[in-house]
């Protein structure tokens, strides 16, 4: 903590540099203490105070955690939707921002504090954190999916019959293309860079970070809603309309699929000992193995209308319980993540 108090206060490029080699000794301490959050959020907290564009950087290069906290839909590959950081205590309304449309897709936020999401408006928005707008990319087509910053700052958002990858600018870099239905879950990165998204055409792809075509593997439904998670393993786990639950190999080949009772469009969180935990449209949350036996099921209570349909993604607390889904058919609803110290 007093190489945090010094670089708040730093006022010469020595200081900083021994500031810098005081943290990167701390780095292997809480690795070795699995404190790797506390020590992410010390950076984190440097990176947000210090205007020394040396520093920014020599954080990027120590840092071992994402480009961001909240880099994607959930917040991580594992898809927790747990926060390190206290939510709002209060119900003050600090700012609003008003886009052309509805707004389905969930915000990412990047290191700056920049804001990104998307509208029915057809565009992508980056916001500072006080709420004005950076600028816009018109995607001529329906933002349904939540973005997700890539380490170098990459911004990828699916919309239409196009997965777009921006830079922080908002600058196209490239676009890639489907042959039809349309892109509406979010996407994720694993480790290697590599870019998952699923698509209404029954596929999810895998891409490289130019955009090339790694593969692309084949389901038997739509795959509507539901977000990669990805195990420390790298396995690629998603829901399809087709009734399964997948678990894919870094490469693309079928590990193996869960049949449940009604289609998918849930996405699949990871617990800390591997649990798979997903949700159904047949009114069950399930807990899986990761090799894809069942532990448990859990029928919902939900509404007549909807038949207690759970298409909402489930969250962790800190301790590691999992929180069940309210079962939802709306998918502009999700449920808030635990915001706990």
């Amino acid at each position: 903590m007093e190489a945090a108090k010094s670089l708040y206060n730093f006022k010469d490029t020595d200081k900083v540099k021994s500031c810098i080699n005081k943290l990167k000794s701390l780095t292997e301490r809480y690795k070795k203490e699995k404190k790797d959050c506390k020590q992410e959020l010390l950076l984190e907290k440097i990176y947000h105070v210090t205007k020394d564009k040396k520093v920014k950087k020599e954080i990027d290069k120590i840092s071992s955690g994402p480009p961001t906290h909240w880099f994607k839909f959930k917040g991580n590959l594992q898809n927790t939707g747990q926060s390190r950081y206290i939510g709002a205590q209060t119900n003050n309304l600090k700012w609003k921002f008003k886009t052309g449309n509805l707004v389905g897709s969930c915000p990412s936020i990047a290191r700056d504090g920049t804001i990104y999401f998307g509208s029915w408006d057809k565009h992508l928005y980056a916001l500072s954190k006080e709420g004005n707008l950076k600028w816009k990319f018109d995607t001529g087509a329906q933002v349904f999916s939540s973005p997700c910053i890539a380490k170098d700052g990459t911004i990828y958002i699916g919309s239409g019959l196009h997965l777009y990858a921006l830079s922080k600018h908002g600058n196209l870099k490239w676009k890639f293309k489907i042959l039809e239905a349309g892109i509406t879950p979010s996407p994720s990165t694993g480790e290697d860079g590599t870019i998952y998204f699923g698509s209404n055409d029954f596929h999810l792809y895998a891409l490289s970070k130019e955009g090339n075509l790694k593969w692309k593997f084949k389901t038997g439904g739509d795959i509507y809603r539901s977000s990669p998670s990805i195990a420390k393993d790298g396995t690629i786990y998603f829901g399809s309309y087709d009734k399964h639950l997948y678990a894919l190999s870094p490469d693309g080949k079928l590990k193996w699929k869960f049949k449940t009772g009604k289609g998918v469009s849930s996405s699949p969180s990871i617990a800390k000992d591997g649990t798979i935990y997903i949700g159904s449209r047949d009114s069950h949350l399930y807990a899986l193995t990761k090799d894809g036996n069942l532990k448990w099921k859990f029928k919902s209570e939900g509404s007549s209308v909807y038949g207690g349909a759970v298409d909402s993604s489930p969250s962790f607390a800190m301790d590691g319980e999992e929180l069940t889904p309210f079962p939802v058919l709306n998918f502009h609803f999700k449920l808030p993540s635990l915001l706990k110290a």
